[in-house]
Formats: C-alpha cells, sequence, structure tokens
C-alpha cells in the first residue's frame, strides 16, 4: 500500500531544505557576504522547484515543442513553439537568477560568482532537466560575447541575453555539429563569406539545442579560404533576426525525436546566407569555443548531480510511504543500506562538482594560486565524465525503487531516467573527455598538479580522530602518483586504454579528500556525521575487502545521521566506524 498523501506531501518539501548538504556547502562556498546575498534566493527557488516548477515541468514534457514551417498562406516562417507551460517555467526560472546575477552588478559593483547561478540552478534542473540546456547554452553565449565581444556586440547582445528581465532577453544557442563531424568538429562544412562588407553563414547545423527560440546563436563556421581542421574555424554570433527586424536566413528543416529532454527543443537547421557577426579574433573560433566548453561541461555535472538528488527525494519519500510485507519499505535494512549508498555517492559527486566551480570562480577573478588553472583543466572533464554516468546509474536505481510503477510515465523516474541519458553524451562522451585529460597532460602537465593538490591539502591540520582516514588516503595519493608514472611510460594507443583508470582512481580520492575536510568542519562543530558519511564513501570505494570484511559493520546503524541528518557526535561516529577503521590499509 502506498500512502499518496505522505509521498506528496515529502515530494513537495522544498529541494533547498531538503537538502542539508548543499546547505552547508552554499555557506561554505559562498562566504558570508555572497550567502548573505543568495540566501533568499536559494530559499524561494527551492520552494518554486518543487512546486511550481515541478508542474509545469511535467506538462511541458507531456506537451513538447513542435514546428510550423509555414503560415496559413504558404510563406515559409519556422516558428518553433513551445508549451506555455515551459514558457512560463523559464520566465520565472530566468528571473530568479539562474543566470543574469552573473553577468550584472549585484552586491557592492561585484558581478556574482559562478557558485551562486550553479547553486539556484541545482535546485531548479532538480524540477526540469531539458529547460536547463537552455540555461546554459544562454550562460554560455554571454560568457563569450563577455570574454570575446567587441563593444558593440557587447552593448547590443550582451546586455539582452544577461537581461532579468525575461521580456527583453535574448536566449542564446551554440551549434557546433554538423553531419560530417560529431564530435570531429574540425570536419565542419559550415562557410562563413564576407561580401559587401559582412559575414554571412552557409552551411548546415546537425543537433542545434535551441534552435528557433534562441535570439543569439554563437555558431563555428570555417571563413573561405581558411585552412582545414579546428585551427581555420572562426566563432560567429548569429542572431534570429537582421537589424530591420526581418528573419534571418535560418531554416529549421525537423525538430529532433529525442529519447528524453522532449521538454526543450533540438533541431536541424540550416544557414542560407545569414547574416553573422565575428567574435574575437576570427583565427581562434575554435580556441575561443573550447575555453567555454569547460564551462558547459559543469553546467552538465550540475544537472547530474541534481538529476542524482531528485531521484534519491523521490525514492526516499516512496520508501517511507509505502508498505509491503507489513513494514514500512523504508524500516528494511536492505533498503536502508542502499539509500545510504546512494545519499553519500551523490553528496561526494555533488561537492566535486562544486569543488570545479570553486576553481572556476577563483581562476576567472585572477586571484588564484599557479596550480588552479591547470586544476581546472585537468578535473573539468573528469567530473563531467563521472557525474554522468553516475546519474545514469541513479535514475535507473530509482525506477527499480519504485517497482512497477517506476516504469510508468506518471511517474518521476521514467522521465528523469531518460533525461539523465543525455548526460553522458552532451558535452563530450567519456572517450571524447578521457582523450582531453590526456592532452592535458602532454601539453601542460596537468597530472603533477592534482596530485600536488591532493597531496596539499592532505598535510592540513585535522581533529586528531580523523588521522587514520589522512593515513589511508596518504598511502593511497602515492600509489595513484606512481600510477601516472607507469601510465606515462606505455605507448600512446595503451595510453588511451588505460586513462580511464587511473581518472577514476583520481576522482574517487579526490572526493575523499573532499570529505575529509567536510569531516573535519563537523568535527570541530561537535558533529561526527561527516566522519560518517567519509567511512561510508572510503569503505565502498577505497577499500579493499575480503568476504570477512565483507560481512562485517554495513553502516544501516548510522541511517538516520547520514539520510536523515539527525545529530549524532564525533565519539558515536567513531564507535559505529570501528569495523570500518579496522579494514582500511595502512
Amino acid at each position: 500500500m502506498l500512502d499518496h498523501a505522505a509521498y506528496t506531501e515529502a515530494t513537495r518539501r522544498s529541494y533547498f531544505h531538503q537538502d542539508p548538504a548543499f546547505q552547508a556547502l552554499m555557506r561554505q562556498t559562498l562566504g558570508p557576504a555572497w550567502h548573505a546575498w543568495a540566501a533568499e534566493r536559494l530559499e524561494s527557488v527551492g520552494a518554486l522547484a518543487s512546486t511550481r516548477w515541478a508542474d509545469l515541468a511535467v506538462v511541458a514534457n507531456e506537451q513538447p515543442p513542435r514546428l510550423r514551417t509555414h503560415d496559413r498562406w504558404g510563406d515559409r516562417i519556422d516558428r518553433v513553439e513551445v508549451h506555455p507551460a515551459y514558457e512560463q517555467l523559464a520566465k520565472e526560472a530566468y528571473e530568479a537568477g539562474v543566470v543574469w546575477p552573473r553577468f550584472n552588478p549585484v552586491l557592492d559593483g561585484r558581478q556574482a560568482p559562478w557558485s551562486v547561478v550553479f547553486g539556484l540552478g541545482y535546485l531548479m534542473a532538480q524540477a526540469e532537466q531539458g529547460f536547463f540546456c537552455p540555461v546554459c547554452l544562454t550562460a554560455g553565449t554571454a560568457w563569450l560575447l563577455e570574454r570575446f565581444g567587441d563593444d558593440r556586440l557587447k552593448a547590443e547582445y550582451l546586455t539582452r541575453v544577461a537581461s532579468p528581465n525575461y521580456d527583453e532577453l535574448y536566449e542564446g544557442a551554440m551549434f557546433l555539429t554538423e553531419r560530417t563531424g560529431g564530435s570531429d568538429v574540425g570536419a565542419a562544412t559550415t562557410e562563413a563569406r564576407f561580401e559587401n562588407g559582412q559575414w554571412t553563414l552557409w552551411g548546415d547545423k546537425w543537433f542545434a539545442s535551441n534552435g528557433g527560440r534562441a535570439r543569439a546563436m554563437m555558431v563555428l563556421a570555417r571563413p573561405q579560404g581558411a585552412p582545414a581542421g579546428t585551427r581555420g574555424l572562426g566563432l560567429f554570433l548569429v542572431p534570429r533576426e537582421r537589424p530591420d527586424g526581418s528573419p534571418n536566413a535560418i531554416r529549421i528543416h525537423r525538430l529532433k525525436d529525442k529519447l528524453g529532454t522532449r521538454s526543450m527543443p533540438s533541431t536541424e537547421l540550416s544557414f542560407e546566407g545569414a547574416l553573422a557577426y565575428p567574435v574575437g579574433d576570427v583565427a581562434k573560433g575554435f580556441s575561443h569555443m573550447a575555453e567555454m566548453l569547460n564551462l558547459s561541461r559543469i553546467y552538465n555535472a550540475v544537472a547530474s548531480v541534481a538529476n542524482m538528488r531528485r531521484m534519491i527525494n523521490e525514492a526516499l519519500a516512496f520508501a517511507g510511504a509505502r508498505t509491503a510485507f507489513g513494514a514500512r519499505v523504508e524500516d528494511y535494512p536492505m533498503v536502508r543500506a542502499q539509500l545510504i549508498e546512494r545519499t553519500v555517492e551523490q553528496e561526494a559527486d555533488l561537492r566535486l562538482v562544486f569543488e570545479a566551480i570553486r576553481l572556476l570562480d577563483r581562476v576567472e577573478s585572477g586571484e588564484h594560486a599557479p596550480r588552479d588553472p591547470l586544476l581546472t583543466r585537468v578535473l573539468t572533464p573528469m567530473v563531467k565524465y563521472h557525474t554522468a554516468r553516475e546519474a545514469v546509474d541513479t535514475a535507473s536505481w530509482a525506477a527499480e525503487a519504485f517497482g512497477g510503477i517506476g516504469y510508468i510515465e506518471e511517474w518521476a523516474p521514467p522521465r528523469f531516467l531518460r533525461d539523465a541519458q543525455v548526460l553522458p553524451i552532451w558535452e563530450g562522451t567519456t572517450n571524447i573527455l578521457l582523450m582531453d585529460v590526456l592532452r592535458g597532460f602532454a601539453k601542460e602537465n596537468t597530472g603533477p598538479a592534482l596530485l600536488g593538490e591532493l597531496g596539499a591539502r592532505l598535510a592540513a591540520e585535522l581533529p586528531a580522530g580523523l588521522a587514520p582516514w589522512r593515513t589511508a588516503l596518504a598511502t593511497q595519493v602515492a600509489d595513484l602518483e606512481r600510477h601516472l608514472l607507469a601510465l606515462a611510460n606505455l605507448s600512446e594507443a595503451d595510453r588511451t586504454v588505460h586513462i580511464k583508470s587511473w581518472c577514476d582512481r583520481a576522482v574517487r580520492l579526490y572526493q575523499a579528500v573532499l570529505l575529509l575536510e567536510s569531516a573535519a568542519r563537523d568535527w570541530e562543530a561537535g558533529s561526527g556525521r561527516g566522519a560518517l558519511v567519509l567511512g561510508a564513501f572510503m569503505r565502498r570505494h577505497l577499500t579493499p575487502t575480503t568476504w570477512r570484511e565483507a560481512l562485517g559493520g554495513t553502516l544501516v546503524e548510522a541511517y538516520g545521521a547520514i539520510v536523515e541528518h539527525a545529530p549524532v557526535t564525533p565519539t558515536e561516529a567513531v564507535a559505529q566506524l570501528r569495523e570500518a577503521l579496522a579494514a582500511m590499509p595502512q
């Protein structure tokens, strides 16, 4: 039996209030001034996302966009129409601050850090994953204009792309993919011609998300006479309308029939002499776009951890409201063990994602340590591929946790499972991202920077009760360094085969170090929850186990502290962790 009222009440609790770990992370990441500015907004978005926006998202996905190529007179109009529910969600979310605070002075003349807009976006994306793509595209368009646009483009387009007023907003888009290339962007054939004092674009884009809605599109195209490959690509802004208000020369052929993210339009389109404006040095178009891709990969990772959190919320609500075989599902030890595992996994992923965001903020501010740019370079692709796979796995688990109704479209897991499956694909598949890590090793020596960061953070002062974890992690970081040296001695082909095992270990160790730091903060505040989360994480990922150890302590007794955030002292946490500590490699 399912208690409908209990389930509904649980799922409609504010996503912000349901996530104390995220609340603590925001306080830690933002600092006092920015947290004070953002707190009310986080509260508001969390409440809207779990109720009104979640309801709008259901309708928007049931009523996907449609393409109207001609009007009733037979004239070509190429209009993409979305359901009013999607339009309303977009209006409220944009105005709530999922983009504009980063590009407008909001506190003492300063723009908000990425941590603020990503925090708001994390809450919003728990309601609707599809719309988070246009949010990413709009922020990326604004970022490219801010960084590389000339004064005229900034005055005419950046102010609109970053507008806090939806009626004035120009949504953005970025079109790279063509049938000739896919991930091989250098194979692009779209041509840029400079004639009569202006640029025009000619060619096809095969996967153009937010096409038909975006009014400022960032497009890679090859100027006539430019060399082949990525070196010959220029970056252009293509407006949806020409300066006189007439439609630009863009033809939309069809909407993609996608597995997921159905609320948001993805198109196939052609430029047939479309007016375009160069963004930055035309000879450096791919270089400019490549810088933006790291930002898009972080957006992808935020969508991943948001998807995970929504699925955990849904599974918790269902387990608490469902009775089977005479007991609440939540009360069965095997279910509690799974909920602990998923909660810990999502929290570790969330901390890793906001570590990448923290580094991005530091690098962009200019106030950063010498190795921070290298850390951003190596960590971002690893964060993206890791969290994307975790999102798919978590959504699949949530559907199973619901049983039969988890396969029914009227419930949340099917939609979020379909939406999750795009996350390992967009902004680079796992293989593409691993090759990017290898390029960073070869060109910028990023591997030692990551190892140095882990070593430095493990050397920081810690409460004595956490010393065994530090010792264990230091041993494994040293082994990771040996692994990196061995990798460097392989052939180029063999490195591509074995790089993933190194990256997987590096991700888990980086997460463990972040959880160790969180445990130290909790410990000093009189709480042992962080130590329990760290212990559960390391027991699963970083502790070799024999069958005897596998049958040891399961930490199910820590369910209240880990999943429900019930109070627990460091002394109580150490007692619960004793068996896990005994199994740690020394």
